[in-house]
C-alpha cells in the first residue's frame, strides 16, 4: 500500500531530528573547532627557530654577503688612523697642557694641533694607495702523501693522511708501504721512502734567527731524501740520527738507517757532525756513522749507485722542484711590485714612500719602513724582467744597493743593524733557488753584493765569490744535461772569471766551498769529455777543461796530514782494545774493509805501517801486503 508523500516527509523529519540536547552538543563542538584564539597563540611558539638553527641561518646569510676585500680595507684604514704610541703620548701631553689653561689663545692652539693631526693622518693614509702591500711567503710546513698508506701521530693517536696537511712540532710521521713528501715552503723538500718513521721538531723559517738552531726532524727508521734550497748564510735543514747530525743547505742527500747511518751526497754538499767531529761531504761522497764513533771516514760513491731507480727518480724530481721554486719566487716578486719605473705614476709612488717614512715614528719602525721600500726595488726588477724591460733593471738594482747602504750607514744602533741583517737573510732566502741562466739571478747577485757592502755584515767577498763560482758550475752541468753543448762556450767564458779565486790557494775561499767547486768542475769536465768522444764539442773548450778531469789512478786527497794521523791513531786504538791475537787480527781486517774506497786509503795505510807495532800478529807485514794489493787493484782498473 502506497503511503502519501506528506506522511513520508513527516516520518523522515521525525527520524532525522536529533534527540534532546544533541543539537546543543553538536553546536558546541563546531564552535570549539572554529575558535582560533588558542591556535593563533600557539603559532609563534611553533615557528620560532631554535638557537642552533638561528646560528646556522645567520652564518649562511653572512657567508653570502661577506666581502673579505672590504673588511681588509677597513682593517687597513683602522690601522692607519690609529696613531703610533709615540704620537699618542705626544698628543696626550699637548691636550693635558691645554686642559690646564683656559686662555682662549691656547684653546685656538689646541684646535690647530688637532687639525694638524687629522691632516697628518690623512696624508699618512695616502701613500698606501700607491705603495703595494708587503707580503711574505707561505710559512707553513706541510705533509703531502704521494703513494700508499701514510699516517701521523699527534699525542699518541695514529691517524691516516690522505690529503696535504700542515705539520706542527712534535708530529710523528710513518709511511708504512707508502711514500710522502714534507714541503718546506721554498726552502726544499724531504721525501720519505716506504717503511720510514720521522718526528718533526722545528718548523720555523730558516731566516728566523730567534731561539736556538733546533733540529728540523729526527730520522727514527727507514730512508729519506733531503733537497735543500737554503743559502749557506742561513741555518739549513738539520736531521738528527742515532749516531750524528746531518745539515743540508744546498744539495741533495740521502740518509738511511740500518745497523749504521749511511749518508750519501748526490748533489752539492752536506755537513756531518758526530760529537766533536765535523766533516763536509760533496757530490759523489758517502759516509757511515756508527755507534763506535771514531774518525769520520769519507768514501766515494760508485757509478752503479747512481743507476739506482730511487736515486734517479729523486734527482729528476729535484731538478723539476728547483725550477718550479725559482719560477715561483720570481713571479711572487713581480706580482707585488706595484707601480713600475716605466709608469708615469712612478714619481708619485716614490714621493709616497718618502712621506710614509717621514710619518713613521721610532727608529726601529722607520728602519723597517726604509728596508721594505728598498726591497720594493727588487720587486720592481722582477716586474721589469717579466715585462721585458731589461734596460730599466740596472737603475732599480743600483737604487736598492744605495738605499740599503744609506740605512746601514745612517745609524750604529744595534737594533738597526739587526734589522738590516734580518732583511738580507729574508731576501737571500726568497731567491736561493735561482741559478745563472734564470732571469732573477740578477736579483740574487745584487743581494749578495749588498750583504758584503753593508758595515758589520756577516758575508765576505770570498763567500760571494764562492756562491757565484759554485752556482755557475751547477748551471753548467744542468745546461749540459738538458741542452747539450749548444751555447756552452759563452757560459764557460763567464765562469773563467771566477776560476781565478779557485786556483788561488791564498784566497779566503772556505775549504768546503773549494772542495765542492773542484768536485763539480771535475764532474763537468768528465761529462763534457764523454760528449767530446762523439764530436760536436769545441776543441778549445775541451782543452781548457782538460786540467779539471779527475785523476785516472790517484784520487785527490781530502784529509790533511794531521787528520791522517788522527785516523791512524784511532785505528791503532781500536785494534789494541782486544787482548787476544786473533781478535786483534780480525779488527785489522775490519779496518781494511772500512777503508775501501777512501780517497786517502793509500796514505792512511802507509802511515799505519810505521805506527803499528810488530809482534806475533805481524801487523806491519799485513799492512804492507794490503798496500801491495791496493796498488795492483789500481793498476788493474
Amino acid at each position: 500500500m502506497e503511503m502519501p508523500n506528506e506522511s513520508i516527509v513527516k516520518r523522515l523529519e521525525r527520524d532525522l531530528a536529533p534527540p534532546s540536547g544533541a543539537k546543543e552538543r553538536i553546536w558546541a563542538r563546531i564552535e570549539k573547532r572554529c575558535n582560533t584564539e588558542n591556535v593563533l597563540e600557539k603559532i609563534p611558539a611553533m615557528v620560532r627557530p631554535s638557537a642552533s638553527a638561528k646560528s646556522r641561518i645567520w652564518a649562511r646569510v653572512l657567508s653570502r654577503i661577506d666581502v673579505p676585500e672590504s673588511v681588509a680595507i677597513l682593517d687597513k684604514l683602522k690601522e692607519l688612523l690609529v696613531p703610533p704610541p709615540e704620537l699618542g703620548v705626544h698628543l696626550k701631553r699637548r691636550f693635558t697642557f691645554a686642559q690646564a689653561s683656559v686662555v682662549p689663545i691656547q684653546q685656538r692652539a689646541i684646535k690647530w694641533v688637532a687639525a694638524a693631526v687629522v691632516f697628518a693622518l690623512i696624508v699618512k693614509a695616502g701613500p698606501q694607495l700607491l705603495i703595494a702591500p708587503h707580503t711574505v711567503a707561505e710559512s707553513a710546513v706541510s705533509l703531502l702523501p704521494t703513494r700508499g698508506e701514510v699516517s701521523i701521530s699527534v699525542g699518541g693517536l695514529w691517524q691516516p693522511v690522505t690529503d696535504e696537511i700542515v705539520l706542527e712540532p712534535g708530529a710523528l710521521l710513518r709511511t708504512h708501504q707508502g711514500e710522502a713528501s714534507i714541503l718546506l715552503r721554498d726552502d726544499g723538500v724531504i721525501r720519505l721512502d716506504a717503511g720510514t718513521t720521522v718526528q718533526i721538531h722545528d718548523t720555523r723559517d730558516p731566516s728566523d734567527s730567534s731561539g736556538s738552531a733546533d733540529t728540523m726532524l729526527t730520522l727514527v727508521a727507514g730512508r729519506i731524501w733531503v733537497q735543500g734550497l737554503i743559502p749557506a748564510s742561513l741555518r739549513g735543514i738539520t736531521v738528527r740520527t742515532d749516531y750524528g747530525m746531518v745539515n743540508v743547505n744546498e744539495g741533495s742527500v740521502s740518509i738511511e738507517e740500518n745497523e749504521s747511518i749511511d749518508v750519501k751526497v748526490w748533489d752539492r754538499r752536506a755537513q756531518i757532525i758526530q760529537g766533536d767531529n765535523e766533516v763536509y761531504l760533496v757530490m759523489g761522497e758517502k759516509i757511515s756513522l756508527s755507534e763506535e764513533g771514531g774518525s769520520l771516514i769519507v768514501k766515494k760513491l760508485s757509478d752503479s749507485q747512481y743507476d739506482d731507480e730511487w736515486v734517479q727518480q729523486n734527482l729528476k724530481r729535484d731538478a723539476v722542484h728547483r725550477r718550479s721554486i725559482a719560477q715561483l719566487q720570481q713571479e711572487r716578486r713581480a706580482a707585488r711590485a706595484g707601480i713600475l719605473p716605466t709608469s708615469i705614476f712612478y714619481p708619485a709612488k716614490r714621493i709616497a714612500e718618502t712621506v710614509d717614512v717621514l710619518l713613521t715614528f721610532g727608529e726601529g719602525a722607520r728602519t723597517q719602513k726604509r728596508l721594505e721600500h728598498a726591497s720594493a726595488r727588487l720587486d720592481e726588477v722582477a716586474g721589469l724582467l717579466a715585462d721585458g724591460e731589461v734596460e730599466a733593471v740596472r737603475i732599480s738594482l743600483a737604487e736598492y744597493h744605495d738605499s740599503l747602504l744609506a740605512v746601514a750607514t745612517g745609524s750604529g744602533d744595534d737594533l738597526v743593524q739587526r734589522l738590516i741583517q734580518q732583511s738580507l737573510a729574508e731576501e737571500s732566502g726568497d731567491i736561493a733557488a735561482v741559478l745563472p741562466g734564470d732571469d732573477a739571478y740578477l736579483i740574487k747577485k745584487a743581494i749578495m753584493e749588498a750583504s758584503v757592502a753593508v758595515p758589520k755584515g756577516k758575508i765576505t767577498a770570498a763567500d760571494v765569490e764562492g756562491v757565484l763560482l759554485v752556482d755557475t758550475i751547477a748551471a753548467l752541468l744542468q745546461k749540459l744535461d738538458e741542452d747539450g753543448t749548444y751555447g756552452l762556450s759563452d757560459v764557460w767564458t763567464d765562469l773563467s772569471v771566477h776560476l781565478v779565486v779557485l786556483n788561488d790557494d791564498g784566497s779566503d775561499l772556505r775549504p768546503e766551498v773549494r772542495k765542492e767547486a773542484r768536485m763539480l768542475l771535475s764532474e763537468f769536465a768528465f761529462v763534457l769529455s764523454e760528449h767530446g768522444k762523439t764530436g760536436g764539442v769545441d776543441g778549445a773548450l775541451l782543452a781548457q777543461v782538460e786540467e779539471y778531469l779527475p785523476p785516472q789512478t790517484e784520487v785527490s786527497p781530502v784529509l790533511s796530514d794531521e787528520e791522517i794521523a788522527t785516523v791512524v791513531t784511532n785505528i791503532k786504538e781500536r785494534i789494541f782494545i782486544y787482548h787476544m791475537a786473533r781478535s786483534r787480527i780480525n779488527q785489522l781486517i775490519a779496518e781494511f774493509k772500512a777503508l775501501e774506497g777512501h780517497p786517502d786509503q793509500g796514505r792512511i795505510l802507509r802511515q799505519l805501517r810505521f805506527v803499528i807495532p810488530d809482534g806475533p800478529e805481524q801487523f806491519p807485514l799485513r799492512v804492507r801486503k794490503e798496500i801491495i794489493r791496493l796498488q795492483w787493484a789500481k793498476a788493474a782498473s
